[in-house]
């Protein structure tokens, strides 16, 4: 148990937003997005990451929060929303792995929050969606204007050992 009053002693470099996503057709993506929580410190983040599914649940079930089936986690700097016409991410673009990630997700997901909640990603960074599919997973880490050259290449060499001996491709977009 944590003492009353020891999270502020933790707070994190941001606060970030925590949503869920679904596939609803005659929906916008807007509509599907929903937030699921927001943490300013290491307690909160740990609290809400140890009580949300992991993301190899949307596999093997039917994964509902609330009354919404989930098909992607996202996870964004407070103040900026999970889509492309948010004015942090408009001019930006994200880098996205793509990977048959099997079980293995759960541990390649679990570490890229915690080196996004800790500032171990570049500061242009704006969050990451992690999207699973039957036959792949989609970690696509999302940025601003700002991603200079080795920022880019840091991410590239984060990833690598993110996933270690995972095969995977890697696609860029700009937003």
């Amino acid at each position: 148990p944590v003492p009353p009053g020891a999270a502020a002693a933790w707070p994190l470099h941001r606060t970030w937003r925590w949503y869920t996503h679904q596939r609803v057709d005659g929906h916008s993506y807007k509509t599907n997005t929903r937030l699921l929580g927001t943490f300013a410190d290491i307690c909160a983040f740990w609290n809400l990451f140890n009580h949300v599914p992991p993301p190899s649940k949307f596999r093997t079930c039917v994964v509902t929060i609330g009354n919404s089936r989930v098909n992607a986690y996202s996870v964004f700097a407070d103040g900026i929303q999970p889509e492309w016409e948010d004015e942090h991410n408009k001019n930006g673009g994200e880098l996205c792995f793509r990977g048959a990630f099997g079980d293995d997700v759960d541990r390649i997901w679990k570490l890229c929050l915690v080196d996004l909640v800790r500032g171990g990603l570049a500061d242009a960074v704006c969050g990451v969606r992690l999207v699973e599919k039957e036959a792949f997973s989609k970690l696509e880490v999302w940025y601003t204007a700002d991603l200079t050259p080795a920022d880019r290449e840091e991410i590239l060499r984060w990833f690598r050992q993110l996933a270690r001996r995972q095969r995977y491709s890697i696609g860029e977009l700009a937003h």
